[in-house]
């Protein structure tokens, strides 16, 4: 039994943990991708097969129904467009702050038993303070996923573990200190 009680080892991470999250520059969201694609270098072919797993779940899950819409008629896909267009972008209005809420939840939980109420509002309020890297980050992953894209998409069969492991890192940057 560990010292807190439970049959769990407290986790060695703990130390130095800022349940707040800190201000890091601008400059450290590509440093999170960088970090990542180190992090995706020592077990390729372990993320790769992560990778291979989960998409398909993913797929399986929501993609059915755009696929679906694609087969109809072209004058109607059209018409839709508009629509659909401003829905999308009402969507990711909407849905970034759950985003925000969710993006360091889990390792917040896991990693340094947080209560999962406790873990989302950090979570939030550490992207929310670090707004401008996740800026960085955005727009260095939109770059790289239409490069990733190129080659019949097999790039992201690196790109997806790389930001899978940068999502760790920036963590790790945001709630411990140096």
């Amino acid at each position: 039994m560990s010292e807190t009680g439970s049959n769990q080892p407290s986790a060695p991470a703990a130390a130095g943990f800022i349940a707040a999250g800190r201000t890091v520059d601008a400059g450290r969201g590509w440093d999170w991708i960088a970090s990542g694609f180190r992090l995706f270098m020592k077990q390729p072919g372990m993320w790769i097969l992560l990778l291979i797993v989960l998409v398909p779940t993913i797929l399986i899950m929501g993609g059915g129904s755009f696929l679906a819409m694609m087969h109809g008629d072209m004058a109607r896909i059209a018409a839709l467009g508009l629509t659909f267009l401003l829905a999308m972008l009402v969507m990711l209005g909407l849905s970034i702050p759950v985003y925000m809420a969710i993006w360091f939840a889990p390792a917040l939980v896991v990693l340094n038993n947080l209560k999962p109420v406790a873990a989302l509002q950090a979570s939030f309020f550490a992207c929310l303070k670090n707004f401008i890297p996740f800026l960085v980050y955005g727009v260095i992953g939109l770059v790289l996923g239409v490069i990733a894209g190129i080659p019949l998409m097999l790039g992201f069969l690196v790109l997806g573990p790389v930001f899978l492991a940068s999502i760790y890192t920036a963590y790790r940057d945001i709630f411990f200190p140096a």
